[in-house]
């Protein structure tokens, strides 16, 4: 299994940037052997947050060994032309360690900001995606869809993987799962999915990627929060995921999921998490290698959790989760 943490770009205060924090975390994890630094995107957010695509090159500068993962671009909003040639050249300038995560994105705020309708997501993800695949993989691209066009579109440079980066698809709905086999090479699983919940769709995107004949990655995004006790961790964490949680109840008010925000307790969203001591993180990682998972992205940090607490977790989950957990046969990929 690797092991990856979402990094927060979330601005604790207005104007108070959190770079320094996350150039610092991603340093240190390089350090501990995660393999993978993850970014998300999020527009429209009163408080502040730094911005995925420039935040993304600025971190390749600040690391040497560790992925380099968006979690995802919100794709339907991008020109599919720039978005390639960008992320080609975030690949090259990384020494080939671009994992190109993407999502359709669902708050209706940021969509209409990029004048895009809800009901275009789909159709614009997947011509976008076949726009990009071409040109990484050297094409002079004509294209004239349905949302998009392009006449004598090519790259220099190229990605330096080869065949191209890694796509994953992040989806919750069981005919975005089976898309996402079809169309990418993973699929990166929603972290408010119950266990029995992601074990019913991990299965649904195994049958997809058969059917397709797929690379078939499964990935999963998980909050979670280590320290020495349970008491500890959740001292630390209760308030800062329970303030970030508000705000996706928000969020997805339109959502289908939406519901599993209806009760913003602690205790409703726990089972969710790797969270507590080493040994509960431990078991709960262990169960995620059993369903098949493959790669697993943490979020430590939510807006308001300090950065010491941060780096504090970083280095407990390393030495006392995934150390052990990589020195022990039963967990695989």
């Amino acid at each position: 299994m690797k092991f990856g943490v979402y990094l927060n770009q979330f601005l604790h205060k207005p104007d108070q940037s959190v770079f320094g924090e996350i150039v610092e975390q991603a340093q240190y994890m390089e350090e501990l052997g995660y393999d993978l630094i993850g970014f998300g995107e999020r527009h429209v957010h009163p408080s502040g947050i730094h911005e995925i695509l420039t935040t993304m090159a600025a971190m390749v500068t600040a690391t040497r060994r560790v992925g380099i993962c968006s979690a995802g671009f919100i794709l339907p909003i991008y020109d599919p032309v720039f978005l390639a040639e960008a992320a080609a050249n975030l690949d090259v300038i990384s020494g080939g360690r671009l994992l190109f995560g993407v999502v359709q994105g669902y708050r209706p705020e940021e969509l209409a900001m990029f004048n895009v309708r809800p009901a275009e997501r789909p159709g614009r993800t997947e011509e976008s995606l076949e726009i990009i695949k071409r040109l990484w993989a050297g094409e002079t691209v004509t294209h004239q869809g349905r949302y998009y066009r392009t006449t004598g579109a090519f790259l220099s440079p190229l990605p330096l993987q080869k065949p191209r980066p890694p796509i994953w698809i992040g989806a919750h709905a069981e005919e975005a799962i089976r898309r996402a086999a079809r169309i990418s090479d993973g699929w990166v699983a929603s972290y408010n999915a119950s266990i029995d919940e992601l074990a019913h769709k991990i299965e649904v995107f195994r049958q997809a990627v058969q059917e397709y004949k797929t690379a078939g990655d499964i990935v999963l995004m998980r909050d979670g929060f280590v320290a020495e006790s349970y008491a500890e961790a959740r001292r630390i964490f209760e308030k800062p995921i329970l303030d970030l949680y508000r705000g996706y109840a928000e969020w997805k008010r339109d959502s289908p999921d939406a519901y599993k925000y209806a009760n913003l307790t602690f205790e409703a969203f726990e089972h969710r998490l790797v969270f507590g001591d080493p040994a509960a993180c431990r078991r709960a990682v262990q169960r995620y290698a059993d369903l098949g998972v493959g790669t697993l992205i943490l979020r430590f940090q939510p807006a308001g959790l300090s950065h010491p607490d941060t780096m504090r977790c970083l280095r407990l989950f390393a030495e006392e989760v995934i150390i052990p957990l990589r020195a022990a046969v039963p967990v695989r990929a």
